[in-house]
């Protein structure tokens, strides 16, 4: 593989800035390779099934100039410029992104520049152990870029690629700013792995969980899914997709809304390693119960403001 060129953006060996030192002493994960979404033959000859990808898959392959490009639009004076991975000899492996040598910005958020471009230099290496390539700071703007073949232009789009960059941009380039507080680090790591847990139902808290499911179906339909040998556990499956939960408490108190308790409700997270999910939703601020009445097959956690939610095993 070719040396970097000695540019500020692809020169390795420029110093540390504080937000980079603080970015290798914290836990991250590392940033995905672009190749990992690659289109597919027909999203290639598509641009309607290519645009109907997620915007993630959108933005790493196939549109990430477009990402490029608008960030340094939005934010001219963030010392950020758009850098482009050009492999030599024909292969695989374009992409582009901004950098201002410490920092990266692409479809991962943000990334340590130099992380960034040996996941993806290693990726294709792997593909191909003769690839080579090199990054090169892009001097020219987008309309020019895009006379290139492997780079479309915003209009050849299937829709508004200028607005969906918007969108991305608003949720994840933190105003053209590197992350720097630990809030900021937390959040780039909760984004690169993807979702913790999955959305599972609502439960709510009564005295007699089969006789309320039952009341729930009369009017809104759904079925029964599961339930306890003692019927202290009910689960309906209801016609939008969603799941309602209904846990007998034999203690139950009704709520007397808006003045009296609060209302007695929670919520479910599927998750396929209790304690893996346990240990990232506590590094994001949540907090683990002092009681665990199963902690083998659920885990109830506090989030932020102490409302409790469980994470349940599911194979």
């Amino acid at each position: 593989m070719s040396n970097p060129q000695t540019s500020p953006i692809a020169n390795p060996s420029t110093p540390a800035t504080s937000n980079q030192k603080a970015a290798n002493t914290r836990e991250m994960s590392s940033p995905e390779p672009a190749i990992a979404h690659q289109r597919s033959q027909a999203q290639r000859d598509s641009q309607f099934l290519a645009w109907n990808r997620s915007d993630r898959q959108f933005f790493a392959a196939g549109a990430c100039h477009i990402l490029a490009f608008r960030f340094v639009e939005r934010w001219p004076d963030a010392g950020l410029h758009v850098v482009v991975v050009e492999p030599s000899g024909g292969w695989d492996g374009a992409h582009a992104y901004v950098s201002d040598g410490t920092w990266a910005f692409d479809f991962n958020g943000w990334s340590p520049a130099q992380q960034l471009w040996e996941v993806n230099s290693h990726a294709m290496t792997e593909l191909d152990d003769a690839w080579d390539g090199e990054r090169r700071v892009v001097q020219e703007g987008l309309d020019e870029f895009c006379t290139s073949p492997n780079y479309r232009a915003p209009d050849q789009f299937a829709g508004d690629a200028i607005a969906r960059a918007d969108h991305y941009l608003d949720e994840w380039a933190n105003h053209g700013q590197p992350p720097s507080s630990d809030l900021d680090q937390r959040r780039l790591r909760s984004f690169r792995k993807g979702p913790i847990a999955a959305f599972s139902l609502v439960a709510l808290d009564c005295p007699d969980p089969l006789a309320l499911a039952e009341f729930y179906i009369s009017f809104a339909g759904g079925r029964i899914r599961t339930e306890s040998s003692e019927h202290q556990w009910v689960r309906v499956r209801m016609p939008g997709g969603v799941d309602l939960g209904f846990q007998g408490d034999p203690d139950y108190v009704a709520p007397d809304w808006p003045d009296g308790g609060p209302q007695q409700a929670h919520l479910d997270f599927d998750v396929t390693d209790l304690d893996d999910a346990e240990a990232a939703l506590l590094r994001i601020g949540a907090a683990k119960a002092s009681v665990q009445p199963s902690p083998d097959d659920w885990r109830v956690m506090l989030d932020p403001a102490g409302h409790p939610f469980c994470i349940v095993l599911v194979p």
